[in-house]
């Protein structure tokens, strides 16, 4: 077997996931509208076999760790990033900017932020070299702030209407092998050891972008705004995955570990996400009734 085929051997897993991902994100959005579906969209997905994957590869627990303390600092990158789609739409089309394209505008500046973020982050990382230590500090840190970026974009709800236009399968497809084409070429590109480009790709947003893009294009620009804000604060059990799984996996088998890690974070984030949600939408309806 050459190397190109057992690259695309390694690749073809996590890039099936991603892109099945990726549509059932896109249909839960547009079917049960931006507020839970965007909330029910982030639980951990393509982590899993991430992080089982990084485990049998990592030479030692200390390796393990740091590994999978990149994940939060990537969520928390990447909650600002949605944290972008919440807030340039509104602002884009109240100054007219781009007013036959503001998906382009509003994509091209949310994408060249995230991608200045991201390139300081990685040069940061190969100049300074933390310790293991120092990662998972960090990693704490950016856990804690993906989870008060999502509390304060949901304190005051956005109207998160669900998709009113039926969407071709073709166009499902089409959401998946975008992902699948993203995820795939990061796991080649970290495979082949290109630093700069593989710590890129590998925190690249490929299902939030392809949620907002996609649900854009066939339902208009309020469905994926809607769905900004939850994902926002549900990707935060991501980061509390990693954490939980950096613990678990080198004291107990892949099954336990990961079954463990889901639930706990699942019941961390997910569980109080829920109740805030309910709360802030009931405080919003109230308070309009009032006015």
């Amino acid at each position: 077997m050459t190397v190109w085929s057992e690259l695309i051997m390694d690749a073809a897993v996590p890039s099936a996931i991603a892109g099945g991902v990726a549509v059932a994100a896109t249909v839960l959005v547009e079917r049960l509208g931006g507020r839970i579906g965007g909330l029910v969209s982030s639980v951990p997905t393509t982590i899993i076999p991430a992080a089982v994957a990084l485990h049998s590869r990592c030479e030692s627990p200390d390796d393990f760790a740091t590994a999978m303390a990149l994940v939060p600092i990537g969520t928390a990158l990447n909650a600002g990033y949605l944290g972008l789609w919440l807030l340039l739409p509104p602002f884009i089309c109240a100054h007219h900017i781009g007013s036959r394209a503001p998906l382009a505008f509003t994509l091209t500046i949310a994408l060249a932020s995230w991608l200045a973020a991201s390139t300081v982050l990685v040069l940061f990382g190969e100049l300074a070299q933390p310790s293991s230590s120092g990662w998972q500090g960090a990693a704490l840190v950016a856990t804690l702030l993906c989870a008060t970026l999502g509390v304060i974009a949901n304190w005051t709800p956005t109207d998160a209407p669900r998709g009113t236009r039926s969407v071709p399968p073709r166009t499902l497809l089409m959401r998946g092998v975008a992902a699948a084409g993203a995820i795939g070429a990061a796991v080649i590109l970290a495979r082949l050891d290109v630093p700069i480009a593989s710590g890129l790709v590998s925190v690249f947003p490929v299902i939030f972008t392809t949620v907002m893009v996609g649900t854009w294009l066939a339902q208009g620009a309020s469905v994926p705004r809607g769905a900004a804000a939850p994902m926002m604060l549900g990707s935060t059990s991501v980061a509390v995955f990693a954490c939980l799984a950096a613990t678990l996996l080198p004291r107990l088998d892949a099954t336990s570990s990961v079954v463990l890690a889901w639930l706990g974070s699942v019941l961390i984030v997910h569980a109080p996400a829920t109740v805030l949600l309910r709360w802030r939408t009931r405080v919003s309806t109230a308070r309009a009734h009032h006015a």
